[in-house]
């Protein structure tokens, strides 16, 4: 993170990074790792679930937690498991931080659920499995709400109408628990040899669960909407598809909006000749009843018309809405021989396409959204960056306007809008209310080999301070700083051991006289700033300095700069004592020049390759100080020795090609006299 910083007369302003959007690709190696869901956590940062496999062992369940940077913090693996019919993975965290999951460990077709919350620094603190041996039990989607519940969907045969039948058949399961993983009630629902499964899950504005799913309505598989109650009773359970032409609908994301609405996104062949075509992505608004608003079904028209459908829908600031789209289409913009890429489609509140985009140049798969502060998360994974055997995560943070940075390809005008005659059914359904739930332990460190930057866009927050830089002693000093937007914290360090937080004013008095290094700090979620000033605290009554100056330079004092011995007085303006500091100004010919380049080429060539003050005289320096700050006034370089130049660095890293400022301060004697001196400048790195 990078911030800068400008010195005015008694106000600084600063400017720093927050929370940028970036591309990055998550590597461990010569193996895959899917990205499957993300989450924006309350430090600013995310974290994502998916499936990873292990060099020479099985495929694991895992989760990430990177910095708002997109740095890895930790990765923790829970289990063996697969990817065959395990792709919608759930993942949310709390205002505390945590991060509650939901996905499955096993194979196809025998799974079991599991359901837990990790700590902000990885550990696992409590988590449940859900199934029965030999059966077929699965959680998906996952959501919590103010009031310390955990709703859950998934799918089921241990229990229900397929409790006793083929582990291919299983039940739309949907459970509410506790934060302490208690279960309150659990339902399923569906109806036997049927294949009825839910895949997300969301709170509407009565905090009620409302989930999306797959369910067989007359033999062929219809996308539902299901509302419960909170005390787990069906208050809305409605299909949506055709079965006079059979056709495959899926409902794969659900979200409610700022008005009451409901949205559906997945993936259907309404438009198509029958269930065994290609889906496409589909949109529909439901009003609080039920009744549908619109029902759109989007296309690609250039490249071929494969598959695609939409895996997560949220709503914009602006009132639009964004689907999460994996697509197999827009062949034009294919990498390699794999055709996945991951997409967004946005659309006006009316279902009228607004924009589409394929992000990564159409490199990567299955994307789902997730709104974060300040723009959204994507999900993805692409074989690009690892070959064509290889699956490497691939996170994406965008702004609100959906902008990552880079990697984008605008495909709005390749994109159609049609209608179709869509069934909306009442469901008919058998419920069941077993369950069994144990405790699960399984979780593991891992970590990534390498992580790849494709792009970052940094964005600015800033800040103001004010502070006096001299005052007498016993005086007040008033002091006042604050960041835009809203800060997290922030805190003063007085230079004495005294500390104040949170306050954007302090009033402080020292208690002997001396000079006290003032930093005040700002955090945000994603950005810190640190002010600094020194603030000389003078003692009360005379003080008289002896000051010698080299002939031809000049001293500032009495308000300006003085080229003519003598004595000058200073008094200390806007404050209530009288302290007078007295310079007894001289003159010396110093027979001594101390001079500085205006260019340095730290090449490596050994020839002009450090930034330090010629000196061409012997002279016995006293005091010695050489400050070096970048163009937004960050002090990059400081020195207190001559035998210590500025190699153009800083932290260790080559500092870029550009003008800096300098200030040098000396006291020193020669032929007998003690001399002060300062000097200003600039100086031009070049490579």
């Amino acid at each position: 993170m990078r911030s800068t910083l400008t010195l005015l007369c008694g106000l600084v302003v600063v400017f720093a990074m927050a929370q940028p959007p970036f591309q990055k690709v998550y590597d461990n190696g010569q193996s895959s790792s899917q990205a499957l869901a993300a989450t924006p956590t309350p430090d600013g940062g995310s974290a994502f679930i998916g499936i990873i496999e292990i060099p020479g062992a099985a495929s694991e369940v895992m989760v990430t937690k990177l910095t708002c940077t997109g740095d890895v913090e930790w990765v923790k693996i829970l289990g063996s498991s697969s990817t065959v019919d395990n792709v919608f993975p759930g993942i949310q965290s709390d205002s505390q931080g945590r991060i509650w999951f939901a996905s499955n460990v096993g194979s196809y077709q025998n799974y079991d659920g599991i359901l837990g919350t990790l700590s902000p620094d990885g550990d696992l603190l409590q988590a449940v499995k859900l199934g029965k041996p030999n059966r077929n039990d699965q959680l998906f989607g996952i959501v919590l709400d103010t009031m310390g519940h955990v709703y859950v969907t998934g799918a089921t045969n241990s229990w229900g109408s397929d409790k006793s039948g083929s582990t291919s058949y299983t039940d739309v399961f949907i459970a509410c628990l506790d934060t302490s993983l208690n279960m309150i009630w659990a339902r399923t629902l569906g109806n036997a040899q049927n294949i009825d499964t839910g895949f997300d899950i969301k709170l509407d504005d009565q905090s009620r669960p409302v989930a999306t799913g797959r369910y067989i309505v007359n033999g062929t598989f219809f996308g539902f909407c299901l509302r419960m109650t909170k005390d787990g009773q069906v208050d809305l359970f409605k299909g949506f598809g055709e079965s006079t032409i059979p056709h495959r609908t899926y409902g794969y994301g659900i979200n409610t909006t700022k008005d009451g609405h409901i949205l559906l996104t997945g993936s259907t062949t309404l438009n198509k000749e029958n269930h065994q075509s290609l889906g496409d992505v589909y949109l529909i608004k439901l009003d609080e009843q039920g009744s549908p608003q619109f029902s759109s079904i989007y296309i690609p028209l250039s490249g071929s018309d494969n598959s695609e459908s939409g895996s997560s829908v949220v709503e914009m600031p602006d009132g639009r809405y964004v689907i999460g789209v994996p697509t197999m289409s827009f062949s034009t913009y294919t990498q390699g021989f794999v055709p996945n890429k991951n997409a967004v489609f946005v659309t006006h509140p009316d279902g009228f396409l607004s924009e589409a985009r394929l992000y990564n140049n159409g490199g990567s798969h299955y994307t789902k959204i997730q709104t974060r502060p300040n723009g959204f998360i994507l999900s993805n994974f692409s074989t690009k960056y690892g070959g064509p055997s290889f699956f490497k995560p691939l996170i994406i943070t965008t702004d609100n306007e959906l902008n990552s940075g880079c990697n984008e390809i605008n495909v709005t005008a390749q994109v159609g809008l049609v209608n179709e005659a869509w069934e909306f059914v009442d469901i008919t359904y058998n419920v069941d209310t077993g369950y069994t739930i144990q405790p699960y332990s399984i979780s593991s460190d891992y970590a990534y080999q390498l992580v790849q930057v494709l792009c970052e866009t940094p964005e600015d927050v800033s800040g103001v301070w004010e502070v006096a830089d001299t005052l007498c002693l016993g005086d007040v000093l008033v002091a006042s700083g604050e960041g835009t937007p809203e800060v997290v914290s922030q805190l003063w360090n007085m230079g004495d051991g005294t500390q104040y937080k949170n306050q954007t004013s302090v009033n402080h008095v020292y208690s002997t006289s001396g000079t006290y290094a003032v930093n005040l700090h700002l955090d945000w979620q994603c950005a810190s700033l640190d002010f600094d000033q020194d603030v000389v605290v003078l003692p009360l009554g005379m003080t008289e300095i002896d000051t010698v100056v080299c002939a031809g330079d000049t001293y500032f004092v009495a308000g300006k700069e003085q080229n003519i011995e003598g004595t000058y007085r200073d008094t200390l303006q806007g404050t209530r004592c009288d302290s007078i500091i007295v310079t007894n100004l001289s003159f010396k010919e110093c027979n001594c020049t101390i001079d500085f380049a205006n260019v340095f080429t730290p090449n490596g060539d050994q020839t002009n390759s450090v930034f330090q003050p010629f000196i061409d005289c012997d002279l016995q320096l006293i005091e010695y100080s050489l400050k070096i700050y970048n163009r937004y006034g960050k002090l990059v370089f400081e020195s207190a020795s001559t035998e210590n130049p500025w190699d153009g660095t800083y932290n260790g890293q080559d500092q870029p090609m550009e003008v800096y400022g300098w200030v040098c301060t000396m006291t020193y004697i020669h032929e007998g006299n003690k001399i002060s001196w300062t000097k200003r400048g600039d100086i031009t790195l070049v490579r």
